[in-house]
């Protein structure tokens, strides 16, 4: 089932917080927890648990050279096999904030299920259920190219950030941050 504005809790996928996946968890077939990397305090499912996990450690910034460790197309490649595989599953995707790392391979995910030429169904899709997503560009960029969208994705997701003002100026500040720190 492919998620469709208005009956977002019943779609197949999720992103969430990593505080709000620790409590929800339990209701999804697949959890996808991404989490910075040498993060030590991540969601971990017990033993023998139902709910089967990917934990994958990359940190959120949309640089390839700087203080952190930026995603690897085989690592968004990874992800997005996942998402193949739990095609008729709850699938569970989650980061710290749940609003770029996660938010981006979810993109991802529902745009591989909609199909090419249907990218901005795909960002409709993601804002029902992650209003306050902010993909990571980096995230997103592998995904689209794993996807063979020609930037299309990403040219869609950037037409929203035009018109969102908050969610582009949550972009921008992260920019700013990283570009200031090195």
């Amino acid at each position: 089932m492919l998620i469709m504005p208005g009956n977002s809790r019943e779609g197949f996928i999720s992103v969430k917080s990593l505080a709000d996946a620790r409590r929800d968890w339990a209701g999804f077939d697949h959890v996808i927890t991404i989490e910075d990397a040498g993060f030590g305090e991540g969601l971990r499912l017990p033993s023998g648990a139902k709910t089967t996990q990917t934990v994958l450690q990359f940190d959120d910034t949309d640089l390839t050279q700087g203080r952190g460790r930026a995603a690897t197309r085989d690592e968004v490649r990874l992800l997005l096999m996942k998402g193949r595989e739990h095609t008729t599953s709850k699938l569970l995707v989650h980061c710290h904030q749940g609003q770029s790392r996660s938010a981006a391979v979810a993109l991802g995910v529902i745009s591989d299920r909609l199909g090419k030429g249907r990218e901005s169904e795909a960002v409709v899709a993601l804002l029902a259920i992650r209003p306050t997503a902010v993909c990571n560009s980096l995230v997103l960029r592998h995904a689209d190219d794993l996807l063979g969208r020609a930037g299309a994705l990403v040219r869609e997701w950037e037409s929203h950030l035009a018109k969102d003002d908050r969610a582009a100026g949550v972009v921008l500040l992260r920019r700013l941050a990283e570009t200031t720190l090195e």
